[in-house]
Formats: structure tokens, sequence, C-alpha cells
């Protein structure tokens, strides 16, 4: 398990949640109780295959619903596609989980697909903490989206060393619900927020949605970063990406 318990990313509000696609027709929304498959957790410790809880709860409407289900490791949980696999990550970085419609064949023991180029649909989720290896992390993500990451930090300001984009990614679409909580679109053969090297994403014929929150860490100059995004296959039903993405920033299991 990692030594560090992250704090929760704020839960997205009726003001907040992510309209970077087009809105599907109202709906009625209402608690449902989904299923939750458990995600084994790849780390330097090994293979670690964590508890879920059976069920968890959405807010949705049915039909969508029913073609979404939760995915949870030893830290994150997030909604998806039913039917998908998972793989999660641990380190002294922080965590990450893919949901993907199938794994790769053969994983490491040590990292599952982190390093990974992911092509195929994904579903993914991130927590990286600055007060350790992760600060370099936060800013790769966050460097283009908030105005508190820049300037980057010095070259010499290990763990953040590291040259760190400040312009904004040609094409991106991005909307600011706060000063620290902004959503993000890349479109279909573009790369941004969504396709940063320690995603494994692709750029590819499908576009990333996706939200990204940063928060104060007590323990470090820099803040801490959540970051939750869906890259669904073409023609997937109007409103899906934006359930997963407006329904998943909580992503610390409360179980």
């Amino acid at each position: 398990m990692p030594s560090r318990s992250p704090s929760p990313a704020p839960s997205p509000t009726a003001t907040n949640v992510p309209t970077l696609v087009p809105s599907p027709a109202a709906k009625i929304l209402s608690p449902v109780s989904l299923p939750v498959v458990a995600c084994a957790d790849y780390s330097q410790l090994g293979l670690v295959h964590p508890d879920v809880p059976a069920t968890a709860t959405a807010t949705t409407d049915a039909s969508t619903a029913s073609a979404l289900e939760f995915y949870a490791d030893a830290n994150l949980m997030v909604l998806a596609p039913r039917g998908w696999a998972c793989a999660g990550w641990f380190g002294s970085s922080g965590q990450q989980l893919w949901v993907v419609p199938t794994l790769p064949s053969s994983v490491a023991p040590s990292a599952g697909i982190r390093g990974a180029i992911i092509t195929t649909p994904v579903v993914y989720a991130a927590f990286w903490t600055s007060s350790t290896s992760g600060c370099g992390l936060v800013f790769e993500v966050g460097s283009t989206l908030f105005d508190e990451l820049k300037p980057a930090p010095a070259p010499d300001n290990a763990p953040c060393a590291g040259g760190f984009r400040s312009t904004p990614w040609p094409g991106e679409v991005v909307h600011q619900f706060s000063p620290r909580q902004v959503g993000f679109l890349d479109p279909a053969g573009t790369a941004g927020a969504g396709t940063v090297e320690s995603s494994g994403i692709a750029v590819s014929d499908r576009s990333v949605q996706g939200l990204v929150t940063i928060a104060a860490d007590a323990s470090s100059p820099y803040p801490d970063l959540w970051i939750v995004s869906a890259s669904l296959p073409t023609g997937t039903a109007a409103g899906l990406t934006d359930t997963i993405v407006s329904a998943s920033p909580t992503l610390r299991r409360t179980d």
C-alpha cells in the first residue's frame, strides 16, 4: 500500500461538471447501485490484490447506468464501460489506475501496464503527490492548465526537476471551473493534458476528455494533483464520457 493517503478530490457539483462535449437531452438522475470490479495493483512490492466493496453508488440515469460499472484498486475508483479490464499501480510518486477493453497479454509484476503505450480506448485516473518524486508529474500535467504552476520549478529543484511545457497545447479545449479545477478536451489527433507521457495514452483517432484538480499539500510548496480522463470508442452514446469524468473525481475509495 502507498505510505501516504491522498485527500479526496472535490466532488463535482451542478456548476462544475465538464461540458466540453455536446450534452444529451435532460434525463432523470437518481442514485444507482453499480457493481465494483477489483483491479490488481502493481508496485515495487509486487502484485497486490485489493479487497473492494461489492457495489458503489453513482448518480446517473438508468440508461447510462446500464452501460457502466465501477473499477477499484486499493486507492482509486472510477466509472468505466461494463466488461472492461483494469490494472492499478502505486509508488512513492502517487497512484494510477487504467481501465481498458483488454489488458496486454504480459505485464511486469512491478509496473503492470505503466510505461505501456495505450492505443485502445481507456479510462484513466491518477493522483500525484508533490512532496515526493511525484512533483515532476504534477507539473507535467498541470503546468499548462493552472496559473499557480507557472512558472515551473528551476531545473535543479529536485524532485521537481525537468523541463515543463507552460504554453497551451495547440487544439486543446480548456474550461476553468475554478482556480484549482480545469476540464479539458483533446480532439482526435491532438496531444494535450490527456496524452502526457505518464498516462501512457497515445494520440489517436479518438478524443480524450478529462478533469484535473489540484489540492494543497502541507508538506510541499507545490500542490498535489488529481486527474481523471476517458477516451471511449467512436460512436459511444452521447453523455457517457461526461458521466464517467464528472462522477469520478472523488477517486479515493471511501469504503
